[in-house]
């Protein structure tokens, strides 16, 4: 090969790349903006009307400016803190409530329910036969059956032995 066929070679690549190139940019005249004569001279007018919108101080009800990405990270990183605020590390995610939670999308109500059974100490209760039987299992109670036989085994309880003594 001859160096001539090798220039002409690296030429022909090169007015392909600036092909492409002039193809992905496309024409400096399309461009919205006052400096067409070169892509350098485009892109810093571009970045200073873009920096133009960028106001770190803007009030949040601003619409025609937005914040830098620091200062919207710290927003963001500031909201995720007050979210998770004093939440211990084992409940501080999502995912993490939701799995304490047994992932139970009714858990309020499934918890007032199983609250509703449990035998109160402050006010009255209505229950079934079968959850009083498993009420006094559960303390190891008895029943009043059982305590009708223990009566009747015992014989008569109200019986006053002091004046059977005094008596007898």
């Amino acid at each position: 090969m001859t160096l001539q066929s090798r220039l002409t070679g690296l030429t022909q690549a090169i007015g392909i790349n600036i092909k492409a190139l002039y193809g992905k940019f496309g024409p400096l005249t399309a461009l919205n903006t006052t400096a067409k004569t070169d892509v350098v001279t485009t892109v810093n007018e571009v970045f200073n009307k873009v920096g133009a919108l960028i106001d770190d101080l803007a009030a949040p009800t601003v619409t025609n400016k937005t914040y830098s990405a620091q200062k919207i990270t710290t927003l963001v990183e500031a909201a995720k803190a007050a979210l998770v605020d004093t939440a211990p590390a084992a409940l501080n995610t999502l995912n993490e409530l939701a799995t304490a939670l047994a992932n139970d999308p009714n858990f309020a109500t499934t918890n007032a329910t199983a609250l509703g059974n449990r035998v109160r100490i402050d006010a009255a209760q209505v229950f079934t036969a079968l959850q009083q039987s498993q009420a006094r299992s559960n303390i190891n109670a008895a029943s009043a059956t059982d305590l009708d036989t223990l009566n009747n085994a015992l014989g008569v309880i109200d019986t006053d032995f002091c004046r059977n003594l005094y008596d007898g």
